[in-house]
């Protein structure tokens, strides 16, 4: 079974690489630039979502509230927050966060440890 995972991330670049990163590892991928966008992808989304990938810092909102209003179409997703900033929070249920940059083994450990995690 393919794991679908959305891309919320506002820089065009960093979207694209992530999504290429996914892709190489057989993932389905959706992406969005800004909260609205990926309501918008995870509603459309025919398979639903495995797991959000959600820059902290969003035009339109945080990648905080984009993760808590997925939930609410999707109570299961798995929700990893990255950003530039080490924000030195824990996280739990069903939630992570990855430091920028990182390199693609890193994200698909993170991802995979976030998606077999009961």
């Amino acid at each position: 079974m393919v794991q679908t995972i959305l891309v919320v991330e506002d820089s065009a670049p960093v979207r694209g690489l992530v999504r290429f990163m996914l892709e190489q590892a057989d993932y389905a991928v959706l992406e969005a630039a800004n909260p609205q966008e990926a309501l918008s992808a995870a509603q459309e989304s025919r398979t639903g979502l495995d797991l959000a990938i959600c820059d902290l810092h969003l035009p339109g909102g945080s990648g905080f509230e984009t993760g808590d209003l997925l939930r609410g179409l999707f109570p299961a997703v798995k929700v990893l927050y990255m950003s530039g900033h080490d924000i030195g929070m824990p996280f739990s249920d069903g939630t992570g966060f990855i430091l920028k940059p990182f390199r693609p083994d890193e994200l698909l450990e993170k991802i995979r440890s976030m998606i077999t995690a009961c």
